[in-house]
């Protein structure tokens, strides 16, 4: 979820809103799917991971508490990370990747990974 510094304090708990109903949804038949929480601005920061055996519930309370991480927008590192707590669950099933975003990636010129 973006929460770069260009998201408005409004738009920040609108897309909170958004995620909190998608939990609901998808973790409406337990033990069916699993999710992980992203949110990014300059870097991404985990809110939490696959492996969690956090109630629906439980979860929405944490997205309550998440705090935009602020920066310049950079979906290219949100997706990495991503990409790399999928590749960690070791489990062959389908996965899906959800971004949401406010607008495009910020100029990146010779970009190394800090």
């Amino acid at each position: 979820m973006d929460s770069s510094s260009d998201i408005s304090p409004n738009d920040f708990e609108m897309e909170k809103a958004l995620v909190k109903a998608l939990i609901q949804t998808f973790n409406s038949l337990p033990n069916k799917s699993r999710t992980a929480f992203i949110t990014y601005g300059n870097s991404p920061q985990v809110i939490y991971e696959l492996e969690n055996d956090l109630s629906s519930d439980a979860l929405q309370k944490k997205i309550d508490w998440v705090l935009p991480v602020g920066g310049g927008r950079r979906i290219d590192r949100a997706l990495e990370e991503g990409e790399q707590l999928m590749y960690a669950s070791g489990q062959s099933v389908p996965k899906i990747v959800l971004l949401i975003t406010a607008g495009r990636q910020i100029e990146v010129r010779n970009c190394l990974k800090n």
